[in-house]
C-alpha cells in the first residue's frame, strides 16, 4: 500500500467515478479506529470527477503491509471543484445520496444528513494549488 510518497495531482487517466477498489496510489489515512484510503490523493481546485474514500483492513504479510479488504465508504462527485453529488455507503445500510445544484442548494436527499453543504467540500490537504 502507498501513502508515504509525495502527493501529486490527479492526472485524469483513471475514471475516478467508477472505481470498485482503491488503486495502489490511494493515500492512507489512519485514525484511532480506522484505516481509510482516499483517491485521488490531490485534485486541482477546479476538478471535475470523483474522489473516493474506502474503509480498509490490512495485515502484515512477510513484513509488508497488504490490503486485505476494503469497503467504499464515500464517493464525492465534483464539477469544476464544487461537490454536486455525495454517496454515503455505510456497511450493511442503504446508500445515502445527496445532490446539490451549482448554487450549493440541496436538490436530492435529506437535509438532516446532507447539510451543511460545506461538510462535503474537499479540505485544503486534498486540493492541489500548484
Amino acid at each position: 500500500m502507498t501513502g508515504c510518497a509525495t502527493p501529486k495531482a490527479h492526472d485524469g487517466k483513471v475514471d475516478t467515478c467508477n472505481l470498485t477498489k482503491p488503486p495502489k496510489e490511494a493515500r492512507k489515512y489512519e485514525t484511532h479506529a480506522a484505516l481509510l484510503l482516499g483517491y485521488p490523493d490531490k485534485i486541482p481546485n477546479n476538478y471535475t470527477g470523483c474522489h473516493a474514500t474506502w474503509l480498509a483492513e490490512s495485515a502484515m504479510i512477510n513484513g509488508v503491509e497488504q490490503l486485505m479488504k476494503s469497503h467504499l465508504l464515500l464517493m464525492l462527485k465534483l464539477n469544476g471543484g464544487k461537490v454536486s453529488r455525495v454517496e454515503l455507503h455505510e456497511p450493511h445500510e442503504d446508500t445515502i445520496v445527496c445532490e446539490f445544484n451549482k448554487n450549493q442548494e440541496l436538490t436530492l436527499g435529506s437535509a438532516e444528513v446532507c447539510m451543511p453543504y460545506s461538510r462535503w467540500q474537499p479540505n485544503e490537504e486534498l486540493i492541489n494549488n500548484d
